[in-house]
């Protein structure tokens, strides 16, 4: 179910249909409530739908939750989640598999939060961004347009070897 949902929010990020992509965050959330990419993918329909207030509190709230999961440290959360066997875990590998549309979603919420100066979120959507889409000089240009490289993203270049 969590792989045909993560599929389908795609399908619709890629079609600019937010209202569906909003109802499909929140059915994720509902089924998995301490998922965090879930809620993250509806602040991203939130702000692309102009209701911005709202997609701010709830970048806030995956923050604190991130904060909760690991102490302070952002990327320890991260880790936690992806390395973790529960239905949260699940989402978070189904939404960082290769897939254009899902990477399309990764990029835009990374340079949203970057616009918002949430950046211990925008990092790690970026790293998402870089596993959803396979590497190739559009995944670099595409970080280069928001001054970032794999270096600030802590990966090197060897890691981006095709």
């Amino acid at each position: 179910m969590i792989s045909t949902l993560v599929d389908l929010l795609g399908n619709f990020y890629a079609n600019n249909d937010f209202t569906h992509v909003e109802t499909i965050a929140r059915t994720l959330h509902a089924s998995v409530p301490d998922d965090l990419v879930s809620l993250q993918f509806l602040g991203l329909a939130y702000y692309r739908s102009g209701r911005v207030d709202e997609a701010v509190s709830i970048f806030d709230k995956v923050l604190r939750r991130r904060k909760t999961l690991a102490g302070i440290d952002s990327q320890e959360a991260t880790n936690e989640i992806a390395g973790d066997d529960s239905c949260a875990a699940v989402c978070y590998q189904e939404a960082t598999k290769r897939n254009p549309w899902l990477a399309k979603a990764w990029y835009d919420l990374g340079a949203i939060l970057l616009k918002l100066k949430r950046s211990e979120l925008a990092i790690p959507a970026f790293r998402s961004f870089l596993a959803a889409q396979p590497v190739s000089s559009q995944a670099l240009q595409a970080l280069d347009q928001v001054g970032l490289s794999p270096d600030k993203l802590g990966l090197s270049q060897d890691a981006l070897a095709p």
